[in-house]
């Protein structure tokens, strides 16, 4: 069976901070698999060099044997990812905030043109 998730030499540096360092996972299809650890172990880093929302300083990365750093809205459209914290800039609007979700999404203009019909309510 191929693996679901499949990490190698993943590195992620802040400046002077260093989330992941030389990460090496496999996780087959089919399995259930949870990500646990203490604050800034680096669980929410790597969850977002999966949806491409953070790119890796070295290293690789495939979902589903995909790179998503070159195909971020397919990986994106078969994995879910939900942040413990959600920040939104003060004055962003409801329709603001659904674009940029659809966008993320998918770069079709299907998910656009959703956001902005849903947008109106």
């Amino acid at each position: 069976m191929a693996d679901a998730v499949e990490a190698i030499n993943l590195t992620k540096r802040y400046k002077d901070d260093t989330a992941l360092n030389s990460m090496n996972l496999s996780i087959p299809e089919g399995v259930v698999f949870g990500v646990i650890g203490p604050n800034g172990a680096g669980k929410s880093t790597f969850m977002r060099i999966l949806c491409d929302l953070v790119r890796p300083t070295s290293g690789t990365v495939r979902v589903l044997g995909v790179d998503p750093k070159n195909s971020g809205p397919q990986v994106r459209a078969k994995i879910g990812y939900l942040p413990g914290e959600l920040h939104v800039p003060r004055k962003t609007s409801g329709r603001q905030l659904l674009k940029y979700w659809a966008g993320l999404r998918s770069d079709s203009g299907a998910s656009l043109r959703k956001a902005a019909e849903l947008s109106r309510y």
